[in-house]
């Protein structure tokens, strides 16, 4: 459900929106909003926790201010 969601993975039948975003037609909008970030089945499985949330935050152009007041919740 949660891939559903994040818009990863389309559904087979009916339709489904997060927060006003169609996950079909409009996955990246969701995908830049909800921040979901996969424990397993990563793009780089060898990649050290922070490696990852950098290369995640690159994807999705958070700047170096966002960046600093997000990790550190992220990391907590």
């Amino acid at each position: 459900m949660i891939r559903l969601a994040a818009g990863l993975m389309a559904p087979d039948s009916g339709e489904l929106s997060v927060l006003g975003f169609d996950v079909v037609r409009e996955p990246q909008q969701i995908q830049d909003r909800v921040g979901y970030m996969p424990q397993r089945f990563g793009l780089y499985e060898d990649l050290s926790v922070q490696e990852n949330i950098d290369l995640y935050a690159d994807l999705h152009g958070v700047d170096a201010k966002d960046r600093a007041a997000r990790f550190p919740k992220l990391m907590g």
